[in-house]
C-alpha cells in the first residue's frame, strides 16, 4: 500500500511540475511574443517578407477590442533590415510599435537599465538590447541607421537616435532587436497605414479557441487570417511536446515500479492463504467467487493508497502552488529555452482532467496487476493445499 501511495504522490507532484513549467514558458512566450492570437498575412509565417502587410489594420483593430474577453490588441510593423554606426553594423528585427499601449513596453520597460523607454511622440528614437548596443559600440544618445527593403523592393534608411538599452537575458531580444515607434516603421516601409500584425492579447487563455472563432468572421480580407500562438512560435510547441513525452516516461516507469509492488503484495497474500481457499473452495465456493474476492480486495487497497497518496500530493502541490520551487540555484544568469524566459521559480499547476487520468491510469494498472494472482487463487488444488498446510 506504502508504495502505491508513494507513486501515486511523486506522480502528482512531478505532474504539477511539469505542467507548471510548461504553462510559465507559454505565458512568458505570449506576453514577449505576438500575443495569445495573431492576425497576419496568411503568407507570413511561412514566407515572412516586408510587403507582406494586413492592409485594414487598424479598423480591424477597433472590432477586436469589441470582442468580449480581449485584454489589448496592437498594431506592429516588422521588419528585418540592418543597424550600423560609425563603429560596426548588425541585422536586426525592426519592431514598430505604439509606445503606449503596445504590451512589449510592460515587458522591456523594467528590463531598460540605460536611458528610457520610447515616449509616445517618439519620432527618431530606438530601443535595443544590450548584445546589440555592445556590437555596435555604442550607448545612450548615439546616433545610428536603419535600413531595409521597403514594400516595394526599394532600400530605405532612416537615421534614429538611442534612447535605451535593455537586457532581458533572451539573447534574440537582446542581441536583434531594435524597435521604434510604429510612425517610423511605416516610414521605413514606404507605406501610410497598414501593419505586419495585430497582436492580440486575451484576458484568460482558456478562452482562447472561443476568440479566436470571434474574430475570425471579423477579417473580411482574403489575404489576411487569425493565428494561435501554437502557429508562430513551433519551436515551443515542439519544445512542449518532446518534455511532454519525457514527462510520460518517467510516469512510465514509476507506473511499473507501483505495478511491481502490487503485484508483490497481492500475490503473497494469496500463497499465504493458500490453505484458506482450499478451504473454501472445498465447502463448494464457485473459482469465479474467489477471483472476485481477490479483485475486490485489490479494489481496496487501490482506493486506500490512491487516498494516502492524494493527500500526499495534494499536500505537496499546495505548497508548490503557493511557494514555488525555487530554481535559482541551478544558474545565476537568467535561463532561456525554446526562445522563451524560464523563471527561477517553478510554480505547480494541475489540470483536473490530466489528475483524473492519472486517478484511472493507476487503478487500471492496480486491477490489471490483480488478475494474475486472483486467477491463481481460483486455481487452487483443495486436497493438495489442505494437505501442505496441515
Amino acid at each position: 500500500m506504502t508504495m502505491i501511495a508513494v507513486g501515486f504522490a511523486l506522480a502528482l507532484i512531478f505532474l504539477g511540475l511539469a505542467d507548471g513549467f510548461h504553462n510559465q514558458m507559454i505565458r512568458n512566450a505570449v506576453r514577449l511574443g505576438s500575443g495569445n492570437l495573431t492576425v497576419e498575412h496568411a503568407d507570413y509565417p511561412d514566407e515572412p517578407s516586408n510587403d507582406k502587410l494586413v492592409a485594414d489594420a487598424s479598423a480591424l483593430r477597433e472590432g477586436i477590442w469589441a470582442v468580449p474577453g480581449i485584454r489589448n490588441v496592437s498594431e506592429r510593423i516588422i521588419v528585418t533590415g540592418l543597424i550600423y554606426t560609425a563603429d560596426n553594423a548588425a541585422g536586426v528585427a525592426i519592431l514598430g510599435v505604439d509606445p503606449a499601449s503596445d504590451m512589449t513596453r510592460k515587458s522591456l520597460e523594467p528590463e531598460i537599465f540605460e536611458g528610457r523607454y520610447l515616449k509616445d511622440d517618439e519620432k527618431r528614437g530606438v530601443l535595443i538590447g544590450a548584445d546589440l548596443a555592445r556590437r555596435l559600440k555604442t550607448s545612450v544618445g548615439g546616433k545610428a541607421v536603419v535600413t531595409a527593403q521597403d514594400a516595394s523592393g526599394q532600400i530605405s534608411s532612416q537615421l534614429v537616435r538611442v534612447r535605451g538599452i535593455f537586457r532581458t537575458g533572451i539573447s534574440e531580444l537582446d542581441g536583434n532587436l531594435a524597435q521604434v515607434s510604429l510612425p517610423l516603421a511605416r516610414t521605413l516601409l514606404g507605406v501610410s497605414r497598414g501593419a505586419t500584425q495585430l497582436a492580440i492579447f486575451v484576458e484568460n487563455e482558456k478562452h482562447q479557441a472561443r476568440i479566436k472563432k470571434q474574430i475570425e468572421p471579423l477579417v473580411t480580407s482574403p489575404e489576411a487570417a487569425v493565428f494561435d500562438w501554437e502557429d508562430v512560435m513551433p519551436d515551443l510547441v515542439l519544445f512542449v511536446q518532446m518534455d511532454n513525452a519525457g514527462t510520460y516516461i518517467f510516469m512510465g516507469i514509476i507506473m511499473v515500479v507501483v505495478a511491481l509492488g502490487i503485484l508483490n503484495t497481492v500475490l503473497m497474500s494469496v500463497l499465504e492463504r493458500t490453505r484458506e481457499f482450499g478451504l473454501m473452495v472445498a465447502l463448494g465456493m464457485e473459482p469465479r467467487r474467489l477471483i472476485g474476492l481477490v479483485l475486490l480486495e485489490t479494489t481496496l487497497l487501490s482506493v486506500v493508497s490512491l487516498g494516502c497518496g492524494a493527500i500526499l500530493g495534494f499536500g505537496a502541490h499546495r505548497y508548490f502552488a503557493a511557494y514555488g520551487l525555487d530554481m535559482g540555484f541551478a544558474s545565476q544568469e537568467q535561463l532561456t529555452m525554446a526562445g522563451t524566459v524560464v523563471d527561477s521559480v517553478l510554480y505547480s499547476e494541475l489540470a483536473p482532467l490530466r489528475v483524473l487520468l492519472l486517478v484511472g491510469i493507476v487503478f487500471s494498472v492496480t486491477l490489471a496487476v490483480g488478475i494474475y494472482p486472483a486467477i491463481r487463487a481460483s486455481r487452487v488444488d483443495p486436497v493438495r493445499a489442505i494437505a501442505k498446510f496441515q
